[in-house]
């Protein structure tokens, strides 16, 4: 527990993942059964979902919590990360977690732009003159067209994270929230964006950029609040349904699993289904 603490204090992690890691460390500590390495085991983890499932808390009213599916995966999701790494550095002989089964839990639609709606979005950045609002027109278009997340964008530094591989630009970097690797290629529109911005990817703070985005999403007609993470499921969605596979959007968001990418797919499937529908619907 003291190393487990150590490795949450000291990862590169931003403070609202850090939080979550905390959280279920102080559930770990709660449970009591992870005390020495030895104790990792496929039992130990299989008690303490029991426990997080049945464990009584409360809101700071004293309203009772009852822990989602969604949430009980996130503890796991945690926790498993820290397993991984304690197996890779030899500090346990096997990663339990190989053969413990965990759903992830049904999460809510995750909301993307439309063809037409990024279409309008891109014509809205050529015709403005306002130059903050170019500025985070451009961030979020920059986050679109990369399928880089808010921490990661807003760290891109070019000298730093562009490789070139025959002759073509790539930005190569890790996660902030996650460690994990990404790759993804430096598109023509993604090239238009840098150079207009000196090559520099900057905005005065998340707060003023979400304010920015409810407007933004208002002149679009969106049905779902406009955040920073609709650029990045705009990407994903706009890759997979350029025909890219799963294992290779997997590869550009960063994800651990292509399971986390999946979700994007059963997205794209049902446009398809729904085009079949339509399309059979007009010659009925």
């Amino acid at each position: 527990m003291a190393w487990l603490r150590e490795r949450i204090n000291n990862r590169p992690l931003r403070e609202g993942t850090r939080k979550g890691h905390l959280t279920t460390y102080k559930a770990l500590e709660r449970f009591g059964k992870f005390k020495t390495f030895d104790d990792v085991t496929l039992q130990h983890i299989y008690q303490f979902d029991l426990f997080i499932r049945e464990e009584q808390t409360y809101t700071t009213k004293g309203k009772p919590i009852i822990r989602s599916q969604a949430a009980i995966h996130n503890y796991h999701k945690r926790f498993k990360s820290y397993v991984a790494e304690a197996f890779r550095l030899g500090l346990i002989k096997e990663n339990p977690y190989e053969r413990f089964q965990d759903k992830r839990g049904e999460k809510s639609h995750r909301p993307h732009l439309t063809e037409a709606q990024l279409k309008k979005l891109i014509r809205m950045r050529e015709e403005s003159t306002d130059a903050i609002m170019n500025r985070y027109l451009d961030f979020f278009l920059f986050q679109t067209f990369t399928g880089m997340a808010y921490s990661d964008a807003k760290s891109f530094d070019y000298e730093q994270h562009i490789v070139t591989i025959d002759g073509k630009d790539y930005i190569d970097g890790h996660r902030i929230k996650t460690g994990n690797e990404f790759v993804t290629p430096v598109l023509p529109i993604t090239r238009k964006i840098l150079e207009r911005n000196n090559y520099k990817m900057e905005i005065t703070s998340n707060q003023k950029y979400n304010q920015f985005l409810k407007g933004i999403g208002l002149a679009l007609n969106c049905s779902f609040p406009l955040t920073t993470h609709t650029a990045r499921h705009t990407f994903a969605t706009m890759m997979l349904t350029l025909g890219a596979d799963l294992y290779t959007v997997s590869k550009l968001l960063g994800h651990t699993s292509v399971k986390m990418t999946q979700v994007y797919a059963k997205i794209v499937n049902k446009k398809k289904d729904d085009a079949v529908n339509l399309t059979n619907g007009l010659f009925d």
